[in-house]
């Protein structure tokens, strides 16, 4: 029997993505575990992995761009042929025309005219006949090259968003983008789904301030505060295991590692990456680790594994200065912690009123998995960690 291969989901913020690559030509013979293509998203290049041995079978073309669960090709037993797609399922949003196809995939490097900027022979038509410039387009084909698609789309923006006559509150119409639109529709079902809480708490960070600045000397590098909340938030969860958890269909599975995310701003979005280990890691090595994948985030190289598998993410919005809010979980997560701006705040402490340097930490967590005072221990766990400068000088 044929064993279809269809696009897999490669995170929260990703619906669809293109076909790139085909590693083995239609026919070969395949191994189970073998990468046989690739598919890249707003995020990532990643490889789609056969699921059995057997004969391979293209039915999507390079180029294509491939919803998520889209069939790509399948895996025939020996003598068997491909079956047709399914009745409205389908890759795909196809390119314009077979013409583009051919194109794009020949591997044309596009004129010296545009520089550095790749485009397909019917995009950079297009473009000239209505003085676009090339290199103002965001580009969705496959290895960054402007198609037809993207100029048409710069097309639709321009006429939607005409120059605003003198008195005028029209304003601008600007379409979302992909991922914009991705973002918006997993975060939907993350609210959908979850039975999600907010615990809150005001927490002293002066030692975590100090702590920082010494580890920075110590360590010869500056230390960012989120690589210090992705090691108190890895801890507590060890030392809490019933939210170090993921939601699989109605199962719970307690996860042996902890794999903490963290939130990085890219072009009209974010994405998560994951350090993993981060309870066993130093901060040195949880700094290397979200320096190179910051880097990838915004290089668009992250790979499916450093966006998947997390087993709670932590966002920090106080360098914007906020104080407090609601992280909406990233799912399969039961946990994401958000954190505020540190600032000197009026506390009291044995009946006198003084000032001290405090933050808000808000945790969200999903109901299903734990309730109000586990979750409660996870923030305890982390306030006691950060008001003991021995154990913040020893993360070094």
């Amino acid at each position: 029997m044929a064993t279809p291969i269809v696009m897999p989901s490669f995170g929260m913020y990703t619906a669809e993505g293109t076909l790139v690559n085909w590693l083995y030509p239609d026919g070969a013979r395949v191994k189970q575990g073998e990468s046989i293509l690739e598919i890249e998203t707003e995020k990532a290049v990643n490889p789609v992995i056969a699921s059995a041995d057997g004969i391979l079978c293209h039915a999507a073309q390079i180029g294509a761009l491939i919803k998520e669960q889209g069939l790509l090709g399948y895996i025939l037993a020996e003598g068997e042929s491909g079956p047709p797609p399914p009745r409205g399922a389908g890759p795909q949003i196809s390119m314009s025309n077979s013409s583009e196809r051919q194109q794009l995939s020949s591997g044309d490097p596009g004129s010296p005219a545009e520089g550095r900027v790749r485009a397909s022979p019917v995009a950079k038509k297009l473009a000239s006949e209505h003085g676009i410039d090339l290199a103002s387009i965001v580009a969705s084909g496959p290895g960054g090259r402007v198609v037809e698609a993207d100029v048409r789309a710069a097309l639709d923006r321009r006429a939607l968003s005409p120059a605003a006559a003198p008195g005028s509150d029209s304003g601008r119409v600007i379409p979302l983008s992909a991922m914009r639109r991705t973002i918006g529709e997993r975060l939907r079902r993350s609210l959908d789904s979850a039975v999600s809480l907010t615990i809150t708490r005001e927490v002293e960070a002066g030692e975590l301030v100090g702590a920082r600045k010494l580890l920075s000397e110590k360590l010869k590098v500056s230390v960012p505060y989120d690589a210090l909340f992705i090691k108190l938030l890895a801890e507590a969860l060890r030392e809490n295991p019933g939210l170090n958890a993921a939601i699989e269909n109605d199962s719970l599975r307690l996860l042996d590692e902890v794999n903490v995310c963290f939130a990085v701003a890219v072009t009209e979005g974010l994405v998560v990456p994951v350090v993993r280990n981060a309870d066993t890691a130093t901060v040195l090595e949880i700094i290397g680790h979200m320096s190179r994948l910051t880097a990838q985030a915004r290089s668009n190289s992250l790979r499916s594994e450093e966006l998947s598998g997390g087993s709670s993410t932590v966002t920090n919005l106080g360098a914007y200065g906020v104080d407090i809010f609601t992280p909406i979980l990233n799912p399969p997560q039961s946990s994401i912690l958000g954190i505020g701006r540190i600032a000197e705040r009026p506390i009291a402490k044995q009946g006198a009123l003084s000032v001290a340097q405090t933050c808000w930490l808000s945790l969200t967590f999903d109901h299903r998995v734990a309730d109000g005072v586990p979750a409660a221990s996870v923030l305890e766990s982390i306030a006691k960690r950060m008001a003991d400068g021995n154990y913040l000088c020893s993360l070094a």
